[in-house]
């Protein structure tokens, strides 16, 4: 039964790639930005590290070496990848319908945008009251000291400028 039940299956997969053909899952955050290429150029990058890391001796220089071109061969195609995909948005957004450049960027700048909020797990009514009391404390001036100056300083150092001023 269970190999019937297989067979079954595997036709039904075959049948589908067949028609519809296989597609890769799209992976989560920059899946689109990234290509097989640059995945390439980061394990590379990834196994000359963990080499040089590995060596001991007069052999760890020259796996330095090879890390450092690795390295730099990825961060450069990471560049042009990046460089490439700016020029494709741009180039989207310059000949497209003027109604979709102008969501495209409208949801950009709404999406950069803070919107502070504040909530209260009993409900907005509570939420409102409570920032309403935290408010009025805070510029109600019960926190600051009676007197701001000691001793006047602040008063007479006024004084002074003003006999000055008045003489002149």
């Amino acid at each position: 039964m269970d190999l019937l039940a297989n067979e079954l299956t595997s036709i039904i997969h075959s049948c589908l790639d067949d028609s519809v053909g296989q597609k890769k899952p799209r992976g989560s955050g920059n899946a689109w930005f990234w290509t097989d290429d640059l995945q390439a150029l980061f394990d590379r990058r990834e196994q000359a590290r963990r080499k040089w890391k590995r060596t001991v001796g007069i052999n760890k220089v020259l796996r330095w070496q090879e890390y450092e071109v690795a390295a730099h061969r990825f961060k450069s195609a990471l560049y042009c990848r990046r460089r490439a995909t700016w020029k494709q948005f741009c180039e989207t957004l310059s000949s497209g319908p003027l109604s979709d450049t102008t969501a495209t960027i409208k949801r950009i700048r709404r999406n950069r945008t803070l919107a502070p909020s504040y909530s209260h797990p009993e409900g907005p009514t509570v939420a409102a009251t409570t920032m309403a009391n935290h408010l009025k404390q805070v510029f109600s001036g019960s926190s600051l000291p009676s007197t701001r100056y000691r001793n006047g300083a602040h008063c007479a150092s006024q004084t002074s400028l003003t006999s000055q001023g008045s003489r002149l």
